[in-house]
């Protein structure tokens, strides 16, 4: 059986609109099953940021996000991500939390045809203000939107993808396996898949 261990860091940012920044940090250590073994940090910090909401929709937390094909749509495992509160706590400061964790096989994989375009999609009605997407050392930085359209300029084969985006909010990454098959050649059911609708 396969054995996983995932790291954890999480840190719990303030944003105030004082220009003096505090910091203070507590450590802990914790471990659960992935591929890869580290340690896991814990972190409070205090310190400034402009309302990232003015004049914008916002969220309580990252919005999920699809990748759609001919096969079907998958949710995208959610990944590393910093992200501000949409409204100031009791005491005027912006509340974020960040939490970063280490790469592991996602859940969503989407089966999909050698240079098929395929779109990434968003649960919420703001856009990224960037979109990269990437693929073992190799980065390709996507027209930002919501929806994005990008091609599966991918060799035949499995692959791990990673989205990096960001927002006015702050920033989150995303990973989906993408089963790259030959064109022409027969699909099979996506682990996760939901079928395309409307």
């Amino acid at each position: 059986m396969r054995r996983r261990t995932a790291a954890l860091m999480v840190a719990v940012m303030a944003w105030g609109v004082s220009t003096t920044a505090v910091a203070q940090t507590t450590t802990t250590s914790s471990s659960t099953s992935s591929s890869t073994t580290s340690t896991s940090t814990i972190a409070t910090t205090t310190t400034t940021l402009a309302n990232p909401c003015v004049g914008q929709p916002c969220t309580a937390r990252p919005p999920d996000a699809f990748v759609a094909g001919v096969n079907g749509e998958v949710r995208l495992d959610g990944g590393s991500f910093c992200w501000s509160s949409p409204a100031p706590d009791a005491n005027g400061n912006f509340v974020g939390l960040c939490a970063d964790t280490l790469l592991r096989d996602p859940d969503a994989v989407l089966v999909v045809r050698a240079g098929e375009t395929l779109t990434l999609r968003f649960a919420t009605a703001m856009s990224p203000t960037f979109v990269q997407l990437e693929r073992g050392g190799q980065t390709t930085a996507l027209t930002p939107g919501n929806p994005v359209r990008f091609g599966a300029d991918l060799p035949v084969g499995s692959h791990v993808v990673r989205f990096f985006t960001r927002w006015l909010q702050g920033d989150m990454s995303y990973n989906v396996r993408l089963d790259v098959r030959a064109t022409g050649a027969p699909a099979t059911p996506t682990r996760g898949r939901i079928a395309l609708t409307g």
